[in-house]
């Protein structure tokens, strides 16, 4: 991850760098930085460091028309995941926008088109290539019936879009980003009438209202694809339109420091947001989750020295894949999945597993503290059943 990760953080130096002025771009730099969700995935194994990192390489290729970056940043979102597909689609949106003269005759535009849309080709064939080849090997993209994740595709109803509507707008306002938020609605109060029809503004809106209403497409009809970390090209555009509204308003030097400053700490704050354990909580998208790994290892070495074989305990995601990947360990010792059908005797529990209610009741009803690991924000229980 280490290369993904410096060309995040060189990325989002330069970006502000081509438009923020001298004493402006390290504060926005820093502020796009610090968002919970971004530095919580900069601390893991994942796929969102590749997209995070080549959504911003694009971004800026196509800001600069550097078209050769363009091709290279869509070949590798292509190919990532489905996901990286629709980050590159939402780019391509932007993308007609700013290199695109709109105000000529129909066929001059789609010749404009035409000819722009040639640098989406390259990844458009290598992606549908692969796509239809893993079709005709597996009979299946994206998501299968076996899948472990297939609950997480099942599509919901319309009353299921509209509760997945009121968690996107949690999701966007989470984690200290309801701080952000409030800045650029007032801003955007303040100076309504001065940013109408300012050119300078509005590709930022555009890209924005692009990829916040575009993005989710494919998240709002299932029912399980709103995590955070899908969202964080949502979150790092908005950063970067509120950061253009905060440095182009009229503001005395006091006030904008002060806007500054209650950014960075509601921003910083949002990774101590913890919920109560009845209500999800995106562990994987702030820095509250990172005392789990030492207590993991407490509770393991604990295990050990009570002669509690792996296979007598039963526990949840994350913690039932196999130990030779989570632990870099010589063994394939794992937990045993909970289940209620075929109960353990002990259960290794932590808040950041995200229960279902029936699996948090059963702990509750058939299973007693045995011994508990506690840090501000995390806690690991091991379970001992008291009944079958």
């Amino acid at each position: 991850m280490l290369p993904f990760v410096l060309g995040i953080g060189y990325q989002v130096i330069r970006l502000p760098q081509d438009y923020f002025g001298n004493q402006q771009w390290g504060i926005v730099s820093f502020l796009l930085l610090i968002d919970p969700t971004l530095m919580a995935q900069i601390t893991m194994v994942s796929p969102d460091v590749l997209l995070i990192f080549f959504f911003l390489l694009s971004l800026r290729a196509i800001l600069k028309n550097h078209k050769s970056w363009i091709i290279v940043g869509m070949l590798f979102l292509f190919l990532v995941s489905l996901r990286g597909i629709m980050i590159a689609f939402c780019l391509f949106l932007f993308d007609m926008y700013r290199n695109v003269d709109f105000r000529q005759n129909t066929q001059r535009i789609l010749e404009a088109m035409i000819r722009r849309g040639f640098l989406y080709v390259p990844a458009t064939l290598l992606a549908g290539s692969y796509l239809f080849y893993h079709y005709d090997q597996r009979g299946w993209i994206g998501y299968h019936e076996d899948s472990v994740w297939y609950n997480c595709f099942q599509r919901v109803g319309f009353q299921g879009f509209l509760r997945n509507i009121g968690i996107y707008f949690w999701r966007l306002w989470d984690f200290g980003r309801v701080g952000i938020w409030a800045i650029g609605i007032w801003l955007a109060i303040r100076n309504w009438s001065r940013w109408i029809g300012n050119k300078r503004l509005k590709p930022w809106v555009l890209l924005f209202f692009i990829f916040a209403c575009v993005l989710p497409l494919n998240m709002l009809w299932a029912n399980n694809l709103l995590g955070h970390r899908y969202l964080l090209p949502i979150y790092l555009c908005f950063s970067l339109l509120v950061a253009f509204l905060l440095f182009s308003s009229p503001l005395k030097p006091k006030i904008r420091r002060v806007l500054i400053l209650f950014w960075a700490l509601i921003l910083l704050s949002g990774n101590i947001w913890v919920y109560p354990r009845h209500i999800s909580q995106g562990w994987d998208s702030s820095l509250a989750y990172l005392p789990y790994n030492s207590l993991r290892k407490e509770a393991m070495a604990f295990l050990d020295d009570q002669n509690i074989p792996t296979t007598a305990v039963g526990s949840f995601f994350p913690n039932i894949s196999s130990m030779k990947w989570t632990d870099l360990s010589k063994t394939e010792d794992r937990f045993r999945s909970f289940s209620l059908e075929n109960k353990p005797e002990y259960v290794f529990y932590s808040n950041v597993f995200n229960l279902s209610d029936v699996h948090r009741k059963e702990l509750e009803k058939n299973y007693t503290e045995y011994k508990n690991f506690r840090s501000t924000s995390v806690i690991v229980i091991i379970f001992q059943r008291t009944s079958n």
